[in-house]
């Protein structure tokens, strides 16, 4: 009886602890994803931040040049299972990666010039 009670107790540890980290390792992909996009709204892009570059392509519709930088800079920090999407209120302008598995979503709600425009960025495993 004393065997059979200290495997329980041993398997209940072991599940409880591997819980703990799935929780942990969820909060720290989400912090890590906040962390990126709230650096890719201030990196520099033609002489501006890069938040005014994803203005102009929510007006213009020419999304290439940022599209680009988004890339390199994600490439840069080694994120290959992502997904970043640009929406304005009506619809989707932007869609970068190819995400596969499970997401943890950051969104960021940007207003520059009193244009609303939503930035998310999923990063999967």
């Amino acid at each position: 009886i004393v065997i059979l009670l200290l495997f329980l107790g041993i398997m209940f540890i072991v599940f409880k602890a591997n819980k703990q980290e799935s929780l942990y390792s969820d909060i720290r992909t989400n912090i890590k994803a906040a962390n990126i996009v709230n650096a890719l709204i201030k990196v520099d892009y033609n002489g501006k931040r890069l938040s005014y570059g994803l203005l102009e392509c929510s007006q213009t519709g020419d999304c290439n040049g940022v599209k680009s930088k988004v890339e390199f800079i994600m490439q840069l920090l080694k994120e290959n299972n992502y997904d970043f999407k640009l929406k304005n209120q009506d619809n989707q302008i932007l869609a970068i990666g190819n995400c596969q598995g499970n997401k943890i979503n950051y969104n960021y709600p940007l207003t520059l010039e009193g244009n609303q425009l939503n930035i998310n960025l999923a990063l999967c495993s």
